[in-house]
């Protein structure tokens, strides 16, 4: 799996379930939203999307 911070359309795409050389399934995130990570990981984890998109600006 892996995440895409599209700044251009200000939203984060997750892509997961590989299969063939393409990734099968592609989820959208908007701003003010998080992205829960798939069990798969093996961790319980959310990623802001705002945080993806402007950075950690502290």
């Amino acid at each position: 799996m892996y995440v895409i911070a599209d700044r251009h359309h200000d939203e984060a795409v997750l892509c997961s379930d590989p299969r063939n050389g393409a990734y099968r399934v592609h989820r959208t995130y908007k701003r003010g939203g998080s992205i829960p990570l798939p069990e798969s990981v093996g961790v319980s984890v959310e990623l802001s999307v705002d945080l993806l998109l402007d950075g950690d600006e502290h």
